[in-house]
């Protein structure tokens, strides 16, 4: 599968409340969505990064709207590495590009010891549009039918029961958490 071309854009969506995690707050969500090409069909990847979750160092160096400039420039960067390079499937690309881009940001980041999670977050929109590109490439929607066996075993498991479990921030109130439990 040959990229022939890549694309980027970005959304920013405020939070209702501020969220609290790991001992710091932010207010709003950085959602990056990449468009790939090949010569005869595309795909989009949309994800939502978190800073805070995949290095809270860079987070408490850089601050929130800094730290996902950041990882949004890693997309970038990942996005040039595919354009116009040929790989056997998604795999192959995320693993040849991610010690690429994980290079190149230890040094725009001046951080030697970057979480590779960092790196990972920033590869999720790419990730996904891949998949998409590639199962269109092989004329598939099930993406079972795309990897192979071994792999398909690890991803074919089913369950019956779906769990909901809240999300509470440090800013949930009381009452909140009162309805939750009710």
């Amino acid at each position: 599968m040959k990229i022939t071309d890549t694309r980027i854009c970005y959304t920013v969506e405020k939070l209702i409340q501020p969220f609290g995690f790991k001992g710091a707050y932010f207010n709003n969500l950085w959602q990056p969505v990449v468009e790939l090409k090949t010569k005869d069909n595309y795909a989009l990847g949309i994800a939502i990064q978190s800073v805070l979750w995949s290095d809270e160092g860079i987070f408490s160096r850089y601050g929130f709207d800094k730290g996902n400039e950041l990882m949004l420039e890693g997309t970038k960067i990942a996005l040039k590495y595919l354009n116009n390079t040929e790989f056997d499937n998604p795999f192959h690309a995320i693993n040849a590009i991610t010690p690429l881009v994980y290079e190149d940001l230890k040094k725009i980041t001046n951080c030697p010891n970057l979480r590779e999670t960092f790196v990972l977050n920033g590869l999720v929109a790419i990730d996904s549009a891949l998949w998409q590109l590639y199962g269109k490439e092989h004329g598939t929607e099930n993406i079972l039918d795309l990897v192979d066996s071994e792999t398909s075993k690890n991803l074919s498991g089913r369950t019956d029961k779906i769990f909901s479990i809240p999300l509470l921030s440090y800013a949930t109130s009381l009452d909140e958490i009162k309805k939750l439990l009710d």
